[in-house]
């Protein structure tokens, strides 16, 4: 009996054992289910909100993708619009240039009508006159423009300027080139100084530079020196363009013609001959030791017109290298202008260096 009910107890407290840990368990997989539960919740949870943060940029670039593209369009659509406007009006423009130009040659058409041609011939008889006047018949208006492009101030000095004397002077000491002071009373210094004159020497034909040849030979009996190829030029009106110059008519042969290289000797000087032809055929330059005319080759700044009869562009680039090979400090004394020197010159000269 006793051992009897010793089983019955061990039954019941194994029976209680195994229900508590049943219950134990049951509570336990509770747990774990709950957990996992709140797991996916949360995960759950993330996932939407991703989702939702993904669909908000996807609309969001959705919608600057379509902003930008009607910016875009409105932009090309005004782009049109301003070309067709520009189109139109550039048209306008045209067809007002055309009208224009067709009513103004109809216009200058109508003006020229019957009018004689205009050649030099024209020119020749009915505006220049070739006849010698005396002097109370030319206009005082000329004559002071005549002696207003070699002395301005020659009314003023009558003769011996002794304020551009003074300029000449400081000029010559103060600085690297040489300037004078003379006048256009060529006779009058002749006799001041007692000068007698053997050599008329030409750096060409021009009307501008000869117009008073023929008078200086007749007075002083000088003998006129030209380079060959200025011949023609000499005794042609129209080539030396004293036809087209106010003035006299001017038409001579030179007493002797020289070369390239050829030594003029006027007491203890030697006038060498550099033959320069681009202004003129027979354009020639004369240096006296360091001392250079250069006629109308080369200015201080600049260089002679190409474009009269015989002028060469080419032939002047070949002048300016012959020059430039002498002494920078020689100084040269050009038809038109200030003195200069060679050295200036090809500093500053924009054909000098060009050569």
């Amino acid at each position: 009996m006793a051992e009897n009910n010793e089983n019955r107890i061990r039954r019941r407290k194994v029976s209680s054992t195994t229900n508590n840990n049943r219950n134990t368990g049951k509570n336990s997989n509770n747990n774990a289910k709950k957990q996992n539960s709140n797991i996916k919740n949360t995960r759950t949870n993330k996932n939407k909100e991703s989702i939702q943060e993904a669909r908000k940029k996807r609309e969001e670039r959705e919608q600057f993708e379509l902003e930008r593209e009607i910016y875009y369009r409105k932009k090309k659509i005004n782009r049109k619009k301003r070309l067709k406007i520009a189109t139109k009006l550039a048209s306008v423009f045209l067809i007002l240039a055309v009208i224009g130009g067709i009513v103004f040659s109809g216009f200058a058409l109508y003006a020229v009508q019957g009018a004689p041609q205009v050649t030099k011939e024209l020119i020749r008889e009915n505006y220049i006159s070739s006849q010698v006047v005396s002097d109370d018949q030319i206009p005082d208006d000329l004559k002071h423009a005549v002696v207003a492009m070699e002395d301005r101030r020659f009314y003023k000095h009558h003769g011996v300027d002794i304020k551009a004397l003074v300029r000449s002077a400081l000029n010559n000491l103060v600085t690297s080139s040489t300037q004078g002071g003379s006048t256009i009373d060529i006779f009058n210094k002749i006799k001041q100084h007692g000068l007698t004159v053997e050599y008329i020497i030409l750096t060409h034909g021009h009307g501008d530079h000869i117009c008073r040849v023929p008078e200086i030979k007749s007075k002083t009996n000088a003998k006129v020196i030209a380079h060959v190829n200025e011949e023609e030029v000499l005794i042609d009106r129209n080539k030396n363009l004293s036809a087209q110059l106010p003035g006299p008519l001017v038409e001579f042969e030179a007493d002797k013609y020289v070369q390239e290289g050829d030594i003029i000797e006027l007491g203890s000087l030697k006038l060498k001959i550099i033959h320069t032809p681009c202004h003129t055929k027979g354009g020639m330059c004369i240096k006296v030791g360091e001392h250079i005319f250069t006629g109308d080759t080369l200015f201080a700044g600049s260089i002679g017109r190409t474009d009269f009869y015989g002028g060469d562009y080419k032939q002047m680039m070949k002048s300016l290298r012959k020059l430039a090979k002498y002494d920078d400090n020689a100084v040269i004394y050009p038809g038109h202008g200030p003195t200069s020197t060679i050295g200036v010159e090809k500093r500053m000269n924009p054909y000098m260096q060009q050569i």
